[in-house]
């Protein structure tokens, strides 16, 4: 199944809806791009350049997806986007070289060790006075239950469709034993299990975190939203 289907066109309008709003919750988050060096880490499909790569000038894109299926959708779905480069692995990229950094529902799918190199790729590429915005999704309390309420009426019996596991992340202590890909054990395709109390943790040891930010109510807080985000920067940035 292709990314967009997974996510922007999904059959669900409410899904639907999250998944474009979350990407509009991130770039209100940015500084002003006009001029800048823009990563998006993990891109996907490329959705998110698509909102604004042809409205802000002299901003250089560079979309990074290790996937080669993905890689090749956001290809296509950039090919009206210009300064925009495509890159399969993220090694390649020059250090300090980018100004802002978007990692959008990423590190929810990764393993501690995966996620430290994405930490250590993401501190080595930001400029000096570079920010990055990191996106994921909020799996405890009430929206794990109205999502896991969702996601059993899909597909009851899932890991993420059962009974128990949304229980326990409803009561803040969701299961650890997600179930990984067979040809990539730092890889899982459940959100539920993910902890972004933890994360932010996490990134405190490794990042300076301006700012923290809800997805779709702000004021409400993580309490009933589906998103979080963490506007960081380099530790010894003053």
């Amino acid at each position: 199944m292709s990314y967009a289907n997974l996510t922007f066109q999904d059959k669900n309008p409410v899904k639907r809806w999250l998944q474009r709003q979350r990407l509009l919750g991130a770039l209100k988050l940015a500084p002003p791009l006009s001029g800048k060096n823009v990563l998006d880490f993990g891109a996907g499909n490329g959705e998110l350049f698509k909102n604004f790569g042809r409205s802000i000038p002299n901003c250089k894109l560079t979309c990074y997806e290790p996937d080669m299926r993905f890689l090749a959708e956001a290809k296509e779905n950039l090919n009206n986007v210009v300064d925009c480069v495509f890159c399969q692995n993220i090694k390649d990229l020059p250090s300090k070289s980018m100004d802002v950094i978007f990692c959008l529902e990423v590190l929810e799918h990764l393993s501690p060790s995966a996620t430290k190199d994405v930490f250590e790729q993401i501190d080595r590429l930001l400029s000096v006075r570079g920010i990055a915005i990191i996106g994921v999704p909020i799996e405890i309390g009430l929206p794990a239950l109205i999502k896991g309420s969702f996601r059993m009426a899909r597909s009851f019996g899932d890991f993420d469709a059962t009974p128990k596991n949304v229980l326990l992340a409803t009561i803040g202590m969701p299961p650890t034993n997600r179930p990984v890909k067979k040809n990539n054990p730092n890889y899982a395709s459940s959100h539920l299990g993910f902890d972004h109390r933890l994360l932010r943790v996490q990134l405190g040891n490794y990042f300076q975190i301006i700012r923290e930010v809800c997805d779709p109510f702000p004021i409400i807080g993580p309490y009933a939203n589906s998103e979080i985000y963490f506007v960081i920067s380099k530790l010894d940035f003053e």
